[in-house]
């Protein structure tokens, strides 16, 4: 909240999101809120959001009463109608947030838990286990063994669209999905790569720890600003079937299918890692080969700064440029369809992780997408 009244610095990588979001932003008020100064936000501009900070001060202090059936709800609610939505107070007053269990898989001395479907921690844990058991290799420096990782990713996303959504009453049965799956036909249109995800990890000294993914969609959603001062999301697009295929039965209170993969490890029973990502399906490709490689007992540093690639359904491979140029050669040569995108670009996301080392903490920032991180000490 103080980050909100006081404001923080912008950075190049929010300057450019501005820039090119405000191209298509038709919503007056986003606009204004956007350029504070008659022009796009610029790098090293003190960015300040008055009106979002008041709005959190007022949920911290009555525990939600305001956005739920309040003052804030009310002028929400009136904004929200005015642009076509057919939402009600009573709907907002009846939400509740449901207790659900997470999901485990065991590996030797590790207990992987994650969110239950509709959610992709499922995919993320069984790609994980794959990449270990079959001892593939975790830091390739040969085109195969890019080819080897890459394809297994593309094995297991293929399997989120093809079953995770039937399996909300038993997602142990997404192991043999995943491993009978073919290639998907309908999976999302890589090409869109404008989302506004993020994900944040917090171990407290007592030793609670949250790991939460938080998207709007796309860059700031709807492009249309509350009165609250947050932009509305548009993840109304992931009960498409370019996010999922949703059997007839799919219940209507399930929620939609979505790649966040929020995941924390215990070591012989005690808390060891919390992690998690950003970037629609390259979330579960990320965050598993990550994971995979700290398991292995590699540096956490070195794990999430090492140069990203990814293999879609049409089997185009995304590399991220890096400096070893006779590896990008050798795929290029193997790949038929090889796309070379910019070191750090969007479309490679981010992962965030915290990891227990000793007695200390070790937090690792991902230079991709102002991936940053720190310790608060009182």
């Amino acid at each position: 909240m103080l980050t909100c009244v006081k404001g923080f610095k912008v950075t190049a990588y929010l300057e450019k999101t501005v820039e090119k979001s405000l191209l298509k932003l038709q919503d007056p008020t986003a606009i204004e809120f956007l350029t504070p100064e008659g022009y796009p936000l610029r790098a090293g501009q003190t960015f300040k959001q008055p009106r979002l900070a008041r709005t959190l001060m007022q949920l911290g202090s009555d525990g939600g009463h305001s956005f739920y059936q309040g003052e804030n709800a009310r002028a929400m609610l009136a904004d929200m109608q005015k642009r076509g939505s057919l939402y009600q107070l009573s709907d907002l007053e009846k939400y509740r947030s449901l207790p659900v269990r997470p999901v485990k898989n065991n590996y030797r001395e590790y207990s992987i838990y994650g969110s239950p479907p509709p959610s992709s921690s499922l995919a993320t844990i069984k790609l994980v286990l794959d990449l270990l058991n079959k001892k593939l290799p975790l830091f390739p420096d040969n085109a195969d063994g890019v080819m080897a990782l890459a394809k297994a990713g593309q094995k297991v996303i293929s399997a989120k669209y093809n079953g995770i959504s039937s399996c909300l009453n038993n997602p142990d049965a997404f192991a043999a999905i995943a491993d009978a799956t073919e290639i998907a036909s309908n999976a999302a249109d890589t090409s869109v790569t404008d989302t506004n995800t993020t994900h944040l990890c917090v171990w407290d000294k007592t030793g609670m720890i949250v790991s939460i993914t938080m998207t709007l969609g796309n860059h700031f959603g709807t492009g249309e600003l509350s009165p609250g001062g947050f932009f509305y999301n548009n993840e109304m697009r992931n009960y498409t079937d370019k996010v999922a295929g949703y059997p007839d039965d799919y219940p209507e209170k399930a929620g939609p299918v979505s790649s966040k993969s929020p995941i924390i490890v215990t070591r012989k029973g005690r808390p060891w890692l919390a992690i998690g990502g950003a970037g629609s399906d390259r979330i579960i490709f990320n965050t598993a080969l990550t994971l995979a490689r700290a398991i292995a007992g590699n540096d956490l540093a070195k794990s999430i700064s090492a140069p990203r690639f990814y293999l879609d359904y049409r089997n185009k491979l995304s590399l991220e440029w890096q400096k070893n140029l006779e590896l990008t050669r050798q795929l290029k040569l193997l790949a038929k369809d090889t796309e070379v995108k910019a070191g750090c670009d969007d479309f490679f996301g981010l992962v965030s992780a915290i990891q227990a080392s000793g007695s200390n903490l070790l937090t690792v920032a991902d230079q991709r997408r102002d991936g940053s991180c720190g310790i608060n000490q009182p």
